[in-house]
C-alpha cells in the first residue's frame, strides 16, 4: 500500500498535472501530505510518541481534503474557481 501510495504521488509530480484540475490547490496538499506521511513513517525515531501523533493528524488532514472534494462533486455551485473569494454560508 505504502508503494502504491507514493507511485501514485510521484507519478502526479512528475506529470505537474492531477487528475481533476478543479481544485489543483487540494490536489496539491493531498500529494504533499501524503509524501510527508511515507517520509515520517519511515522516521528512525519516535520522537516521544509526537511522530505517531504527527501522523495521525495528516490522516486527518487528509481524510478532510478527501471530502472537500466530495462535497464540491455534489455541491458544485456552492465550491467557486481557485481564487474566488468566498462569503461562509452563514455570513452571507
Amino acid at each position: 500500500m505504502k508503494k502504491l501510495c507514493l507511485y501514485m504521488v510521484l507519478c502526479a509530480l512528475a506529470t505537474g498535472a492531477h487528475a481533476d484540475e478543479k481544485h489543483p490547490t487540494i490536489h496539491h496538499a493531498i500529494a504533499t501530505l501524503e509524501q510527508t506521511k511515507t517520509e515520517l513513517e519511515n522516521g528512525e525515531h519516535g520522537f516521544g510518541g509526537h511522530r505517531a501523533k504527527a501522523i495521525e493528524h495528516i490522516d486527518l488532514a487528509l481524510k478532510e481534503l478527501h471530502e472537500a472534494l466530495s462535497y464540491s462533486e455534489i455541491h458544485p455551485d456552492e465550491v467557486k474557481a481557485p481564487g474566488a473569494i468566498m462569503t461562509p454560508p452563514d455570513r452571507q
